[in-house]
């Protein structure tokens, strides 16, 4: 059943036959009609306003350009870069494994010697070094 909408019936004031009766509507337009006066005298004192417009929309234009080039880039170099890549620093390899909180030191330790057991295998591992930090 559709019950008809009755401005005098409803609490909420937005409802009202006279929608500058909400409360909120002028202060809004205060502040705004302040902030475009305000932009609008500012505009209309520079002398080569629509000057610098169309240099900021050139500029604009130019800074999307090599923005864009910037992402073609990115997604380049993302395709070109290798795969499983594991920089080293100056022949140190540091490895941060992070279990969860409840993990217990037993489980901590097995995954310790499973990965010292992956690095044995590479040839340019010669010296290893774990040690399980608990915190």
């Amino acid at each position: 059943m559709d019950v008809p909408v009755v401005p005098g019936r409803c609490s909420f004031p937005a409802w009202s036959s006279r929608p500058d009766r909400l409360l909120i509507i002028k202060p809004v337009n205060a502040v705004l009609g302040w902030v475009f006066r305000s932009f609008n005298r500012l505009f209309d004192m520079s002398p080569t306003a629509r000057l610098d417009v169309s240099k900021i929309i050139r500029l604009l234009v130019v800074v999307m350009i090599v923005y864009g080039g910037l992402l073609f880039l990115t997604g380049f170099q993302f395709v070109r870069a290798p795969t499983g890549f594991i920089p080293d620093r100056q022949g140190y390899l540091i490895l941060n494994v992070q279990l969860p909180d409840s993990a217990s030191v037993e489980r901590t330790q097995k995954i310790m010697a499973r990965i010292e057991e992956i690095a044995a295998t590479r040839p340019a591992s010669r010296t290893r070094s774990a040690s399980p930090e608990s915190r």
